[in-house]
């Protein structure tokens, strides 16, 4: 059985704070019951994957969470359960609490290249007795006290070419922050998954994930191999949102499949993805926060322009402003009534604007609104409203299928994209 203790405060003793009290208790303990029976399932659960997944006499382990790990080395796994930090081990089938998830052997002696959690890399192993492939990738967390051993390593699903050719692309992309990193690899993975399907092994999305990003797909001018000494801030951001996807963590794109980032700021709602890709939706918090985080450089004459062209330069100078940049996406403003009083007359505003930057009259046939703005598909798109904004890290805006809009009923989305995986 769960227990928890909650402390209830109440005003006063009257009727009505008692029949809150009693409510709030009903509340309680329908919960206990709830609790106490997901408890009594998961128990069930784990123990079930324990007995169909570790066989003493197999190389690899794949543990509940779908990590493998090597037998030889592992004899317990122990995962956060919750805040409280209940730890799983597997070996018991037990929660222990523990500050921190780890493994009770501290190293491992396998070949390989090794990763910190943090995008670091540690080291490479490759010697004749020890176990595995040097093209293994694991990530760790840190060194061990012997030599050639890491402190709690997981083989990842994926090899060290395609680690490093993924990891280079999306450093190439925007590794600016871990966030951005992270969202546009798991936007890359989430791609592979609609044009392969979704019953693909990490390994399979890895490698597939890998020729996606050799395409057209992405628009980066650099795509090569993120070399194992290069450990700056933002190499090592790309590595860590990279091992964030392997180890089937939160997906920071929020189901995205597709990116944009400064072109899109320079044209907004004349932009292909918002015309004959398809048209878009946006929300104006997205779209404000997607211009100020969009890069700028003064001009010639010291005005903050989009980094479209080299600072310093003719073409620089006729880059937009960030009021410029904002007004691609007229999103309007609200309408503000004058009241007149026998005093003097002042401006009443109905409904506070929420948007302070811009104030164009821009003559559009797209439907405008004053939190959100979408256009339609023109083309074989034509009246489609077919990419739904969904976050913003760093320079990208990230988007996803709109298959719920009314527009697209009916639409072909397998034919939407394909890269020939």
């Amino acid at each position: 059985m769960i227990r928890k203790n909650h402390t209830i405060v109440l005003e006063d003793t009257s009727p009505s704070e008692m029949a809150r009290f009693r409510q709030i208790m009903l509340n309680i303990w329908r919960q206990q019951i709830e609790d106490d029976k997901n408890a009594i399932e998961m128990e069930s659960f784990i123990k079930e994957q324990q007995e169909k997944t570790t066989e003493p006499k197999e190389k690899y382990t794949t543990t509940w969470l779908g990590e493998v790990v090597l037998n030889s080395d592992l004899h317990g796994f122990n995962y956060r359960n919750n805040p409280k930090q209940n730890i799983f081990n597997t070996s018991t089938g037990d929660f222990v609490d523990a500050i921190e998830d780890k493994f009770i052997d501290s190293s491992v002696s396998v070949n390989g290249h090794f990763y910190n959690k943090n995008g670091t890399f540690e080291g490479k192993v490759n010697i004749s007795n020890n176990k595995g492939s040097v093209n293994d990738v694991y990530v760790c967390d840190g060194k061990g006290n012997a030599k050639d051993t890491f402190v709690n390593a997981i083989k990842l699903d994926i090899s060290h070419e395609n680690f490093c050719y993924i990891a280079g692309v999306i450093n190439a992309e925007d590794s600016s922050t871990f966030e951005s990193a992270a969202a546009t690899t798991q936007a890359t993975f989430n791609a592979v998954k609609f044009e392969k399907g979704d019953k693909l092994s990490m390994e399979e999305q890895g490698k597939l994930a890998k020729k996606l990003l050799s395409t057209g797909y992405s628009t980066a001018t650099s795509k090569k191999l993120l070399k194992d000494e290069d450990n700056n801030s933002l190499y090592k951001n790309a590595r860590k949102g990279l091992i964030h996807v392997l180890l089937g963590k939160k997906d920071y794109s929020e189901g995205a499949v597709l990116w944009d980032g400064i072109d899109f700021a320079d044209k907004g709602i004349t932009h292909n993805k918002a015309t004959k890709e398809g048209g878009i939706s946006i929300s104006k918090e997205l779209w404000v926060k997607f211009i100020e985080n969009s890069k700028f450089k003064p001009d010639s004459k010291g005005t903050q322009r989009l980094l479209l062209h080299k600072p310093n330069s003719p073409a620089h100078d006729k880059d937009k402003t960030k009021v410029e940049a904002l007004a691609t996406i007229p999103f309007e403003e609200e309408e503000k009534t004058t009241i007149k009083t026998s005093y003097e007359p002042y401006i009443f505003d109905l409904f506070p604007s929420q948007n302070k930057n811009w104030n164009f009259q821009i003559e559009l046939e797209d439907k405008k609104n004053i939190d959100y703005y979408e256009t339609l598909g023109t083309n074989n798109n034509s009246g489609r409203v077919l990419h739904k904004a969904t976050v913003v890290y760093g320079g990208h805006i990230f988007w996803k299928f709109y298959y719920e809009h009314p527009n697209n009923k009916g639409y072909l989305w397998k034919y939407y994209m394909n890269h020939k995986l």
